[in-house]
């Protein structure tokens, strides 16, 4: 069945979901980190990891990546 719809995104759509993907990443590696080190008691990396430069840094970065979100929502409902 052919359709005239076309499946064609907004780059700022794009690039929002691929930046998600990688802040998944990203929190996914932070929490694997700290169970690990945890687990093996290094002191070093548990406090690094819980500095609140890096949650604010990364609580920054989510924040943006949503705006962004829904940016590219009301672009793409606009077409």
């Amino acid at each position: 069945m052919k359709t005239n719809l076309k499946n064609e995104r907004i780059l700022l759509f794009k690039l929002v979901c691929q930046g998600l993907k990688y802040l998944l990443w990203f929190s996914l590696g932070l929490a694997v980190a700290l169970v690990i080190s945890h687990v093996f008691g290094t002191a070093s990396i548990t406090q690094f990891l819980l500095w609140p430069s890096l949650w604010l840094w990364f609580l920054r970065s989510v924040a943006f990546l949503l705006c962004l979100l829904m940016i590219a929502m009301i672009l793409e409902s606009w077409r």
